[in-house]
């Protein structure tokens, strides 16, 4: 039986941790939905491995806060954070044809 694919949303506003989850769900992945930074942290320890799709615009911890406290999770917890829009416009450079 193959494992399960996780995905752990964790961001304030409701709407988006509801679109997220149907979108992922919809892609046959496990998806568990955290309101705030501290809430996943509780959960934290006794969460099995997967992706962790973060809001890094919070009101009780910025990104940088959120980083510190994650790292001493990124054993069992594999990180993903969304591509800044400088990267994005790399990128877009970097195929453009001359």
């Amino acid at each position: 039986m193959p494992a399960e694919r996780r995905v752990y949303v964790v961001d304030d506003d409701e709407a988006v941790r509801d679109s997220l989850s149907v979108l992922l769900e919809s892609k046959a992945f496990a998806v568990r939905s955290f309101a705030s930074a501290l809430e996943f942290l509780e959960a934290a320890p006794s969460l099995l491995t997967g992706c962790l799709i973060v809001d890094i615009r919070m009101p009780e911890m910025d990104g940088k806060d959120k980083s510190v406290v994650l790292e001493e999770y990124a054993t069992r917890l594999v990180s993903a954070e969304a591509v800044h829009l400088r990267e994005m416009e790399l990128m877009a450079m970097q195929r453009a044809p001359d």
